[in-house]
């Protein structure tokens, strides 16, 4: 379902759009473009989380690599 809203843009965003698309199709291309700045940030929110998840086992994750190392070397 499409809702129409107002939404103020700048002369310069409005014309580097106009550049891209004619009018009728200036909607899609604004909806397209949030989606993917969503997409984006959503992304880069999990990126996040992993990394943080990385770091907080990190320690962990590198004694076991060093034992099986160590375990390889000895066999």
């Amino acid at each position: 379902m499409k809702v129409e809203v107002s939404v103020m843009l700048s002369d310069r965003l409005l014309r580097a759009i106009a550049d891209h698309v004619d009018q009728q199709n200036r909607s899609a291309f604004i909806e397209e473009a949030a989606w993917g700045l969503l997409r984006a940030r959503r992304r880069a929110a999990r990126g996040r989380q992993e990394l943080a998840t990385i770091a907080a086992h990190a320690d962990a994750l590198n004694r076991e690599s060093h034992d099986v190392l160590e375990y390889q070397e000895n066999t």
